[in-house]
């Protein structure tokens, strides 16, 4: 997620309306983003994914975000049920590859130098998710740039 799209890609993105329960499907590689929420309302997402059972999946799928870890999140659950519901399969786990996104966070920081505001949302990723200190640091720096700027 987060990776930015620079190409205007200009007369091939397709939209359109939609309401409430509303859903939309598409293959995890199709390139989409999400146009601006120019309306009165909330607009919320989810991001679901599927595979089958013997594919291997990468391990940081089944890490929280926001830095918290289970035992956070399950801490008020009345039922352990549902809680790490996956150990029950004999899962392949592979290391997630995230070259794609240190791909992103270098453009990011490229992009954010020039003032370019599409940036901001890939900094602010950085910020609130990055596990390196230093990335943290500095995508806090040029945020605190384009704010000066702005």
């Amino acid at each position: 997620g987060g990776l930015e799209i620079v190409d205007p890609l200009d007369g091939t993105w397709v939209g359109g309306t939609f309401e409430q329960g509303d859903v939309l499907f598409f293959h995890s590689m199709c390139a989409h983003r999400g146009a601006p929420n120019r309306g009165p309302s909330l607009r919320m997402s989810i991001d679901a994914r599927y595979q089958r059972v013997s594919d291997p999946v990468g391990d940081s799928s089944f890490l929280p975000h926001a830095q918290l870890v289970w035992e956070q999140i399950y801490s008020g659950w009345e039922s352990t049920d549902y809680q790490y519901y996956w150990r029950q399969w004999d899962l392949d786990f592979s290391e997630h590859d995230t070259s794609y996104h240190e791909k992103r966070d270098q453009l990011a920081f490229e992009m954010a130098a020039t003032g370019d505001e599409r940036a901001r949302s890939t900094l602010q990723r950085i910020v609130a998710r990055d596990p390196d200190a230093a990335k943290r640091e500095r995508a806090s720096e040029l945020l605190a740039n384009m704010e000066r700027v702005a």
